[in-house]
């Protein structure tokens, strides 16, 4: 590393200290670069995408170039000979970030710290944690920002049961414990072996319909960052740093991770073209991207609009987002749709109505958060990126897939908010369900106590009978009248059982005599006099 690039690196891990020291929101990325020590085994991986932007290049120069590596050397070898390269855009993208790389490409490119602050931020999207690392910027400031976020949630799938690897194990493969059915658990956390950003993922447990056996997954937070700025004013290239976060791996013994899982916007091979090297979409993020940015970057036309208006290049980018979000949204709706099966077609108690509110509950919550995420990402297709990003405004097939990203994000929002309307509708029908229940249950305790009363009631005359003729004498046990004993209890009982079986017939006739009575009441009590005065009125009108 030459003198000048490490001066600069060390510059730029000060300047971060002294914000930390006098401004809220930096503590995260200050305890990353300069507090922490780095313990992940894994190396941050790199890749450089060069589209060359000159117009009067041969016909036969490759218009785009690659060079991948892991770790910060050759980093610190490359960035030296940018400055050879005026008429160039370079992409770098960057998987699983270190404070070497934030220190390097910082102190190089003069990179606001926020952009780095951002990325490394690892807290809780339900919870609330430090709240000066949760301000926000105002929007006056940050429309001048050179940078721009995009959060998304990625579905993978999660075995129910890993094998251990561990060949120098004498029993061979043994089983791991069940990640799945841990009721104590609503989230998981990446092997932090592998990842400096561990961010929690959550649990999407499917529910089962019939014999189907339902499938476990995770929720994975994903954060890409971006990051535009301009060589200089003499210069017609670019600079360009995405941060990708690492592939969600859970530690060894705990379950295995399946890819991600999203119907693929990629162009596939065709019979007119055989030669289109489909990577499928099983890939990583970064290898995503790779593919896309390649692809996009491949004609001259292409590229001279990229130079012009960088937020032409993130086109892929959000179509990977929203490609992830439609998963999302399908899984929602499939579980959903197995409660209401399951409400159609079979008898729940208590318990079984309790699971399906407190599922919904959770989906509730998620779906609201998602919507936000969707609405922030739309909000940056309608500006087209931050206003500090060169643009250009006459270019037409810029807008016009601009406006495509846009219309995406808003029927994403459509979508979900159906789901969320559907959530609100189940939610009450399952509130309904749980009254009606409890109705049911007060029905049956009230007959409980009935028969409770109506036992007690069958011995109550002999507790009176016997109260009376405990009295000292003749009709004292083993006198010659104890038999009045009996005689009055029995029929005591017998009148008092008689009323409490009669009781609904004897109020039902007594309702209708008083009926009839009112009706027929008034009709006699009329005065005669007042009658034949009615009359007199009568005849003498006609």
């Amino acid at each position: 590393m030459s003198n000048s690039l490490f001066q600069s690196s060390q510059d730029y891990c000060a300047l971060i200290r002294r914000l930390n020291d006098t401004s809220p929101g930096y503590k995260g990325l200050d305890d990353f670069v300069n507090i922490k020590k780095d313990t992940c085994q894994s190396a941050p991986k790199f890749t450089i995408l060069i589209a060359n932007t000159n117009e009067s290049q041969e016909s036969g120069q490759s218009g785009i170039n690659r060079r991948d590596f892991e770790g910060t050397t050759k980093l610190a070898e490359y960035l030296p000979h940018l400055q050879d390269q005026n008429e160039t855009c370079n992409i770098f993208l960057v998987e699983n970030v270190c404070p070497d790389t934030i220190a390097l490409l910082g102190g190089v490119f003069d990179i606001n710290p926020q952009f780095f602050a951002d990325h490394v931020k690892n807290g809780d999207w339900f919870k609330d944690g430090n709240l000066m690392d949760l301000l926000p910027a105002l929007p006056s400031s940050q429309k001048w920002h050179d940078f721009l976020q995009v959060r998304f949630v990625q579905s993978l799938a999660i075995s129910n049961k890993s094998l251990s690897v561990n060949p120098a194990s004498k029993y061979g493969p043994q089983a791991g414990p069940d990640v799945t059915q841990d009721p104590s658990l609503d989230y998981l956390v990446p092997d932090e072996s592998v990842t400096r950003l561990p961010r929690k993922a959550g649990k999407l447990n499917l529910l089962e319909r019939g014999d189907e056996r339902s499938e476990f997954l995770l929720c994975t937070k994903q954060n890409i960052a971006v990051w535009f700025g301009k060589r200089s004013s003499q210069s017609k290239g670019w600079n360009a740093i995405f941060l990708i976060d690492a592939p969600f791996k859970l530690p060894p013994g705990t379950g295995v991770c399946g890819p991600p899982v999203y119907r693929s916007f990629m162009r596939r091979p065709t019979l007119a073209d055989p030669s289109i090297d489909d990577i499928g979409p099983h890939a990583t993020n970064r290898e995503a991207l790779i593919r896309h940015l390649k692809e996009r970057l491949s004609t001259d036309s292409h590229r001279r609009i990229a130079r012009s208006d960088c937020f032409f290049v993130l086109g892929d980018l959000y179509q990977l987002a929203a490609s992830n979000w439609i998963v999302i949204n399908e899984y929602v709706n499939r579980d959903i749709t197995t409660i209401e099966y399951k409400l159609e077609r079979e008898e729940h108690e208590f318990r079984d109505l309790e699971a399906y509110l407190k599922e919904l509950f959770i989906h509730r919550r998620r779906v609201t958060l998602y919507i936000e995420l969707i609405d922030e990402t739309k909000e940056q297709c309608v500006k087209r990126g931050p206003q500090a990003w060169p643009r250009d405004p006459t270019s037409l097939l810029g807008a016009e897939q601009a406006r495509d990203w846009e219309d995406d994000f808003a029927n994403l929002h459509a979508w979900f908010h159906a789901t969320s309307q559907r959530i609100e509708k189940i939610i009450r029908l399952l509130t309904a369900l749980v009254e009606i229940g409890e109705g049911k249950q007060s029905l049956v305790e009230n007959h409980g106590i009935a028969r409770l009363s109506l036992l007690a009631m069958v011995f109550l005359p002999f507790s009176s009978v016997a109260t009376i003729l405990g009295i000292q004498g003749s009709f004292a046990p083993g006198e010659g009248k104890f038999w009045l004993f009996w005689v009055v209890g029995i029929t005591l009982t017998t009148f008092v059982v008689g009323i409490f079986l009669l009781y609904d017939r004897i109020v039902q006739r007594l309702k209708v005599q008083f009926s009839i009575a009112a009706k027929i009441g008034p009709k006699r009590k009329r005065n005669p006099g007042t009658q034949d005065h009615e009359k007199g009125l009568w005849d003498s009108n006609s």
